[in-house]
């Protein structure tokens, strides 16, 4: 028997994929979440299986409760295989496990050199913590895997690279219904034409580099509008005060579940991390690749394997204004290169599909199962 433990996540289809293809395999699975209130990804996992534990954590106050109640499931349940998704819930996963008959475990490392660049000794503490107690490591690109073997000396052998996947077809060509909602509730005019960014409000996805550029062209063109979704971080006082001389111009979304449609309101698409390795994968790339919308980026994570410049995006160097400006000049100036990289976009990203994901975790789930009822 296989527990699977979430955390962190308001939604996600690449989870709802994995949960399904464990909900029609044969494997027996049990599923809890911990999260901080009820989110659409809780809502449904709890509707698909009313089984699963929710776990609810308002505050730090709350995780000596939470790891108690994760122990005392695990004691009941006594699974073979223990798989975390979430650094919360691995980090209380892994070690309300620990004991005479401890499952085998696994996470998913969905992040890579951020708590070094961040300089969080926290987190690097806890991600030392949690190679060491896992069995195998789930990577999602070699990225992750060099940080894991390079940086934090983990064995090659206990890491499982399963690239991350979408449904390419549904981000190409999304409903129009289904766009003219998304434009509707966040009130983004089709008469402008829109730079759009899907981007925490955090230090290292390269705000700082990009307000400035941003700021100009609104104001020096009325017809732009900015988007920014998933709006939300400890710098979004500092990038509202810059953007307020243009704050007619710009829309903050904090949460729109229906990514594919999102990205079909935008004419360009922006995401500058500040380093090569500080995005693990960067499903945003993917994303906007999918979708066929040109894109202005910096090289993290699976962009150092993809990205060409000028034939699927526009490549800027880390961390420079001025590049990331020209960059912009360079897409709202020419119709024909914004279809060029269309094209390009497309085509590069044939190979990210969901469903070989999702069978791949079933894959690894079943040889954990095995072994764990072997040992």
């Amino acid at each position: 028997m296989i527990t699977c433990l979430f955390s962190d996540v308001i939604e996600s289809p690449i989870y709802r994929t994995i949960v399904n293809r464990l909900d029609e395999s044969d494997l027996e699975v049990k599923f809890g979440i911990v999260s901080n209130g009820t989110s659409p990804f809780s809502d449904w996992l709890v509707a698909l299986r009313p089984s699963t534990e929710r776990l609810e954590i308002q505050s730090r106050v709350d995780l000596p409760r939470a790891w108690g109640s994760l122990a005392a499931m695990l004691r009941r349940d006594r699974p073979d295989a223990l798989a975390c998704f979430g650094q919360l819930v691995t980090l209380l996963g892994f070690t309300a496990s620990i004991g005479p008959k401890a499952p085998l475990r696994t996470y998913a490392r969905y992040h890579s050199t951020t708590h070094r660049v961040e300089g969080n000794r926290r987190g690097l503490t806890y991600d030392r913590l949690c190679n060491r107690l896992a069995d195998v490591i789930v990577a999602p690109n070699g990225n992750v895997v060099r940080a894991l073997i390079d940086d934090e000396g983990v064995d090659p052998n206990r890491i499982e690279t399963i690239p991350f996947g979408i449904r390419l077809a549904d981000f190409a060509e999304p409903q129009d219904d289904r766009v003219d909602t998304v434009r509707r509730n966040h009130q983004i005019d089709p008469d402008r034409t829109t730079i759009g960014m899907i981007s925490r409000l955090i230090e290292i996805k390269g705000w700082r580099y990009v307000l400035d550029p941003l700021r100009d062209r609104l104001l020096a063109d009325p017809r732009l509008q900015l988007v920014i979704a998933n709006a939300v971080g400890e710098l979004e006082p500092e990038i509202r005060q810059a953007l307020n001389s243009v704050s007619d111009q710009v829309v903050f979304i904090r949460h729109e579940p229906d990514n594919a449609a999102l990205y079909q309101t935008f004419d360009i698409f922006v995401h500058v991390p500040i380093t090569p390795t500080v995005e693990a994968f960067g499903l945003v790339y993917i994303e906007a690749l999918a979708a066929g919308i040109p894109s202005v980026i910096t090289r993290s994570g699976i962009a150092n394997d993809l990205a060409e410049d000028g034939t699927n995006c526009l490549v800027v160097p880390h961390r420079d204004p001025t590049s990331i400006g020209r960059a912009l000049d360079q897409l709202l100036g020419s119709a024909s290169l914004r279809a060029t990289l269309r094209t390009g976009a497309i085509a590069s990203v044939q190979s990210f599909q969901i469903e070989p994901m999702a069978d791949a975790y079933l894959d690894l789930f079943r040889r954990l199962d095995d072994a764990g009822r072997q040992r």
